[in-house]
């Protein structure tokens, strides 16, 4: 068991803004009130730094003497892509380059210059900050934990693993941690392979944690919103609401209601194409907001359609905190910690997610205020039954 922890290390290589970048943020917020952790560094990417520079609850959550965020120097990547353009040209073994690149990391380089005995580390997203923890787990004894949020990484990952790791060295005290039930069912089978049982890495699940957000507002009255807060990729199924809700409008429903996709991301033009005629006329609204939580007061409705699952995505819970009605994909272990009457579930089809929000909208302001205390006291109920946090704080600590 650890005395103290002189700098706990959060990584994230990521340009924007989502759900494990934010939660990355409310835990060193939480963290830094623990007198044993001397101090908190979180590595990002210029891009990512600025968006939490600009986003009005994370800049206030980052506000704090113990947490710096810094962005690691990166190094020229001019004779690499020459390297990469001889190779393809002569033909080589595009394994040898692949792991001279992977080698050649400088997230790698910047931590194993300025990493004590005694930092634990921690990366929530990004192939470059993986793989340079990775190497560094070969070098130095210090714990590590790589999360994994999503089934996309797991052939990447796999591949990446036995491209950087010596033959000569083992992994020092590596914890790999999905943070979905259903994610790490489909990476059990890839890490009960030889290769990955011989090097003894820990692979287990954790629910992510999440921390209640401090309410500095006073009086706020919910109105006809719908809300989707998720960003515009597949997993999260944007197009499909968007199909959904098009139909709904077409057909004469949704009177009276404002809907809101707060995300941004490949498939933005194509939503924004199947939403057109109700963008015009103000019905709906697309982009990114940096006050979605400000948002949450005064929705109804919020809806989630990820396909492995909903929990433990953070707009739910600060949904969920902010008493908004939850319409969630019945996919992943979301039945399951998601276990209430009033959470309205839905297969991922266009025509069952139509019937759930005609439901849900019919809803009289009676039944919505009901509902607003209901899952208010349920997430009191989160707080004090499941605080993840905690069971971080074992996992730094070796409890």
């Amino acid at each position: 068991m650890k005395k103290f922890i002189n700098t706990l290390w959060f990584l994230a290589e990521s340009n924007n803004v989502g759900g494990a970048e934010t939660r990355l943020v409310k835990v060193a917020s939480t963290l830094a009130y623990d007198n044993r952790i001397k101090k908190i560094n979180i590595l990002v990417t210029p891009e990512l730094k600025l968006k939490y520079q600009n986003h009005k609850v994370i800049s206030k959550l980052l506000d704090h003497p113990k947490i710096e965020v810094i962005v690691p120097s990166i190094q020229k990547s001019t004779v690499l892509s020459f390297i990469k353009r001889v190779v393809s040209i002569l033909s080589l073994n595009i394994s040898v380059i692949e792991k001279f690149v992977l080698r050649n990391n400088s997230w790698f380089e910047y931590l194993n210059k300025n990493a004590e005995s005694n930092d634990v580390f921690h990366c929530y997203i990004g192939d470059n900050a993986r793989n340079g923890l990775i190497q560094l787990t070969q070098r130095r004894k210090n714990k590590v934990i790589i999360e994994i949020t999503n089934n996309r990484y797991l052939k990447r990952l796999s591949k990446q693993f036995k491209l950087l790791s010596n033959k000569t060295y083992k992994h020092h005290d590596l914890l790999i941690r999905s943070v979905s039930k259903t994610v790490h069912e489909n990476w059990t089978s890839e890490f009960e392979n030889g290769w990955f049982k011989k090097r003894k890495i820990d692979v287990d699940y954790y629910r992510g944690a999440f921390i209640e957000l401090k309410n500095d507002s006073k009086n706020y009255e919910k109105k006809n919103v719908i809300i989707f807060p998720h960003r515009f990729v597949n997993p999260k199924n944007g197009i499909l609401f968007s199909l959904a809700i098009n139909e709904l409008l077409n057909e004469g429903h949704l009177h009276g209601w404002k809907i809101l996709l707060r995300g941004n991301g490949p498939q933005k033009l194509k939503i924004e194409s199947i939403l057109k005629q109700w963008i015009d006329e103000g019905s709906v609204e697309i982009g990114f907001s940096n006050t979605l939580f400000r948002e949450f007061e005064e929705a109804k409705i919020v809806v989630s359609l990820i396909e492995t699952g909903s929990y433990p995505s953070q707009s739910i819970f600060e949904a969920m905190q902010k008493g908004c009605a939850l319409l969630l994909s019945d996919t992943g272990n979301t039945a399951e910690e998601f276990n209430h009457e009033d959470i309205f579930l839905t297969d991922l089809n266009k025509m069952d997610v139509k019937n759930n929000l005609l439901k849900l909208t019919n809803k009289t302001e009676i039944e919505f205020k009901r509902i607003e205390k209901e899952m208010r006291n349920y997430f009191k109920w989160f707080l004090s039954n499941r605080n993840q946090v905690d069971e971080l704080k074992k996992i730094y600590f070796d409890i």
